[in-house]
């Protein structure tokens, strides 16, 4: 609740905001120097952090064991706070700070589980997320934690703007948790949400480090640049190309002029993982599902847009029909001008645009209408 484990990755580890502000200070010009940087943001109430990136795989591990450990320790100070002493400052405000502080941690341990190259590296900082993730599910659920944000609110405190904001979203986010359902309930959802967070992200591992070797003759690749191949020349007339490699993907299916090459790669990098993650996401699903109809919701779709502008299901599926019945005009005029290539390329009157022509076709009406 109060950290969003949908870590964003890059804005978040630079920058996010302590306790609210009600009044902001006349905008001053930025000459990027980050210690003027810490400067504005310091009056204007706002904490900003440079990530220290862990550089081992134990690091991680100890990094996120750390950052909760020191998080339980400020949640015991809140839970013991009596109904009389509650402030704003030392509940919704040192949960927000909380929150930050997590987030840096968190955020740069995802971004290593992602991109280290070193395998080990990964795994550890995916086994450190996991940790994490769990944890976080169960900050919904510290019932003392929530008295004393209850009790607060209860006293109808005098706020505005951001201030007034952060607590209606933390009363809201404690009942998408189902904090106002019987302890029974409430811990079965506290469950299926760990089950959920731990199958997502073993989903989401699965694809990261899954790989696919393929093997192509120079004739295979015609259209491909030279310098591209000679990074993936690994024989005589012998190419090896990854599926799982989104530049050597990209390269292939933008440049290769040979259909069946296309077809090959793309098909191999939609299979990646398959038979781990079919019999996950069938589990996230019916997770999704359980968990939004014990929490009083139609759908999952419900539960997920409700926080966001659509607000519910139906509306973000009308949205995105509109969008479609709009586009369609021009997506027709489009596919009419890739099909005609394709047919004057092949020399097939016949033929017919593919899900893997569709980057090479457009890669191709680019340079015949702009290089």
């Amino acid at each position: 609740m109060f950290f969003r484990t949908s870590l964003i990755v890059a804005a978040g580890i630079l920058a996010s905001c302590s306790s609210p502000k009600t009044s902001l200070t006349p905008k001053a010009e930025f000459s990027g120097d980050w210690e003027e940087f810490e400067r504005l943001a310091k009056r204007n109430r706002t904490r900003v952090a440079l990530p220290p990136f862990e550089t081992t795989p134990q690091a991680s591990l100890d990094a996120i064991t750390a950052a909760t450990a020191d998080a339980d320790a400020r949640l015991d100070t809140i839970g013991i706070i009596k109904p009389s002493e509650a402030t704003f400052d030392n509940t919704i405000g040192a949960l927000d700070d909380l929150a930050f502080d997590l987030s840096l941690v968190a955020n740069r341990t995802y971004m290593l589980k992602e991109t280290s190259e070193n395998a080990e590296h990964r795994a550890q900082a995916t086994e450190a997320i996991k940790q994490f993730d769990e944890w976080a599910v169960g900050l919904d659920y510290r019932e003392d934690v929530y008295r004393v944000v209850k009790a607060y609110a209860d006293s109808s405190p005098r706020l505005s703007g951001e201030a007034k904001r952060l607590l209606e979203q933390t009363l809201r986010d404690y009942r998408r948790a189902g904090l106002h359902l019987a302890k029974a309930e409430r811990d079965e959802v506290e469950r299926l949400r760990k089950e959920l967070s731990a199958a997502t992200t073993e989903f989401g591992t699965n694809i990261t480090n899954a790989k696919k070797e393929l093997k192509f003759t120079g004739a295979q690749l015609e259209g491909l640049p030279e310098s591209f191949l000679e990074q993936v020349k690994t024989g005589d007339d012998e190419y090896t190309l990854q599926a799982n490699v989104t530049f050597h993907y990209l390269n292939v299916m933008r440049s290769a002029k040979p259909e069946a090459t296309r077809k090959r790669i793309s098909g191999e990098r939609k299979r990646l993982a398959r038979e781990k993650n079919i019999p996950l996401l069938k589990t996230v699903l019916q997770l999704r599902a359980n968990i939004a109809t014990k929490l009083g919701y139609k759908t999952w779709a419900d539960y997920r847009c409700e926080v966001k502008m659509a607000g519910n299901g139906t509306t973000a599926r009308e949205f995105l029909m509109d969008l479609k019945r709009g586009l369609e005009p021009k997506w027709q005029s489009e596919l009419a001008q890739f099909t005609e290539l394709k047919r004057r390329e092949t020399g097939d009157a016949n033929a017919t645009l593919k899900m893997w022509d569709a980057f090479y076709y457009m890669n191709l009406l680019k340079k015949e209408k702009y290089s």
